[in-house]
């Protein structure tokens, strides 16, 4: 057996890995972890989720396909699967951006985000944390 880092490529075998989980784990992940698609007919264009890790506040994502973007398809991703959250839980959530990135960071804001701290993810203070409190 081996380890390697995970690419693209990989996708299809990891669904089907994921698939393969017995009933109580795919349970429990499913408590964990919350997920939307954006589709085109069959392509997905954007990807929104929450996700709790251990004795973290739940990390929310989101990634919009460039052709998608500035048209309020994120702003509707992000309310269902954050709409999805506020159902189940009433924790915080917690969200990496890069300063540079105004228009996430404007949609952030819109959903109840603030702005916590700064962060550091490929130079030095170069994102914000921001929070979306219950």
């Amino acid at each position: 057996m081996l380890t390697r880092k995970l690419t693209s490529d990989d996708a299809s075998e990891l669904l089907e890995f994921y698939r393969r989980l017995g009933p109580e784990t795919r349970e429990s992940e499913a408590a964990l972890h919350l997920s939307r698609a954006l589709l085109e007919e069959d392509v997905i264009a954007g990807h929104s989720f929450v996700m709790r890790i251990v004795d973290r506040n739940p990390i929310f994502g989101i990634g919009v396909a460039a052709g998608y973007q500035g048209k309020g398809h994120g702003l509707r991703l992000a309310s269902e699967v954050i709409g999805q959250f506020d159902r189940v839980s009433r924790s915080a959530l917690t969200l990496t951006v890069l300063k540079r990135n105004e228009p996430a960071v404007s949609m952030y804001r819109k959903l109840g985000f603030t702005v916590k701290a700064g962060h550091t993810f490929r130079t030095r203070h170069d994102s914000f944390v921001m929070v979306r409190e219950p």
